[in-house]
């Protein structure tokens, strides 16, 4: 009964919804093309090719971040193995 009333109150409060509300923005479909070989078995797809760009900065800063991080682990593994 509580939840009955909080759903009322809720759509009194917030209005119907709007078209606005049911518009999603779908990603475009992706088709593949069968390259006619088989790989193990399994069929070869190509997919579409896309374009990807990064700033060099990012990278970078990216690139040391995951240094930081391996250096802090090394460690933390070097301690597990000795302690085996």
């Amino acid at each position: 009964m509580t939840v009955a009333g909080i759903a009322v109150l809720a759509a009194f409060v917030l209005g119907p919804p709007s078209a606005d509300a049911c518009k999603i923005a779908a990603p475009a479909p992706l088709e593949a093309v069968f390259t006619g070989e088989f790989d193990h078995g399994v069929p070869v797809y190509r997919l579409p090719s896309i374009s990807v760009s990064a700033d060099r900065s990012v990278e970078t800063a990216r690139r040391s971040a995951q240094t930081r991080s391996a250096d802090r682990a090394r460690p933390l593994a070097q301690g597990v193995r000795s302690a085996g």
